[in-house]
């Protein structure tokens, strides 16, 4: 009787564990808002290919220690546009880093000073952007760009 007691508490208790240990500790959005030179909170999914392009990690629960934060930037044809990395040393609690995307079209500004969107085309459409933590994949997330 006590092994039936046991299993229906474990039955009872084991989704309560998974509901809370699958919370995650850190929050990603992508902006082209600044303050300054700080990434505001301002969620989009919409850019302009003359903005630079933020993706924005908060570690909320952070342990004391070197971390290194990388994306993968992935343009509209499938293919890897930039990479980008980041170390940062952060002190147990909350820690705000990001990484960007500039897009430079090419061409020198000569042509740009003749056509305006020169070079352009290429960076129009639907991004994508897998962002790691030591090496642990955390999330992708879409985006446009529209040029």
């Amino acid at each position: 009787m006590k092994t039936i007691f046991l299993c229906f508490i474990g039955i009872l208790i084991a989704p309560i564990y998974f509901a809370t240990a699958a919370k995650p500790d850190y929050r990603v959005f992508l902006t082209a808002d600044t303050e300054g030179n700080v990434p505001k909170d301002g969620p989009a999914d919409n850019f302009d290919c003359r903005h630079r392009i933020y993706i924005v990690f908060e570690g909320t629960e952070l342990k004391k220690g070197r971390y290194i934060l990388e994306g993968f930037w992935i343009n509209p044809k499938g293919k890897q546009q930039e990479y980008t990395r980041y170390e940062f040393e952060a002190s147990k609690g909350k820690k705000q880093v990001w990484l960007w995307l500039e897009l430079d079209p090419g061409g020198g500004k000569i042509f740009r000073a003749i056509t305006p969107s020169y070079g352009t085309e290429y960076f129009s459409g639907r991004w994508k952007v897998k962002l790691y933590l030591d090496g642990n994949f955390l999330t992708e997330k879409f985006f446009h760009v529209i040029c």
